[in-house]
């Protein structure tokens, strides 16, 4: 059995650590589960689904695209309304002057869909920590699911960071 001093008291605690060492986990534990209820109470305050409605055109076939030979939707088009609906979504957690960029986008394309028919892209935020937005992807069309995925979305300031974009010409 482990022993350690516990200078509080003035004897051997026999569970491994000393009260003060116990009082700075509960203290950090405590401030965990403030952060953790702050940031459910701002998620219950504003919206953590958006869904876009779309019918498949030309403009958005696999072969009009670029990423196929056949005249199915195209697998960036479901990207792009993705990150779209995404970014929307997330502007409704920003303060004045900030935006969002994309960082990190991973989807399944399970089933296609062909021209004229409608389709659905729903981002739902699963999780947001200081700057960064996690979302998971599902779109469907009157057949089914056809994609799923998760997408990662980091608030940045909006000048500054097309200033620091723009330097790099220089």
């Amino acid at each position: 059995m482990r022993e350690e001093y516990d200078f509080s008291r003035g004897h051997k605690n026999p569970y491994g650590h000393n009260a003060q060492t116990s009082l700075a986990k509960c203290e950090f534990m405590h401030s965990m589960d403030e952060k953790l209820k702050l940031g459910v109470v701002e998620a219950n305050q504003k919206n953590t689904k958006k869904s876009m409605t779309q019918k498949v055109t030309e403009d958005m076939l696999a072969v009009r695209v670029g990423s196929g030979t056949l005249k199915v939707l195209g697998t960036p088009v479901l990207a792009m309304l993705y990150e779209n609906a995404a970014m929307q979504l997330a502007a409704e957690y920003c303060e004045p002057g900030a935006t969002t960029v994309g960082c990190a986008l991973s989807l399944s394309h399970d089933a296609p869909t062909p021209l004229g028919m409608e389709f659905t892209v729903t981002v739902t935020l699963v999780q947001q920590e200081k700057r960064v937005f996690e979302f998971a992807l599902e779109a469907s069309d009157e057949r089914g699911i056809i994609s799923k995925g998760t997408h990662t979305r980091v608030a940045v300031m909006a000048e500054k960071f097309q200033q620091k974009a723009n330097a790099k010409h220089l």
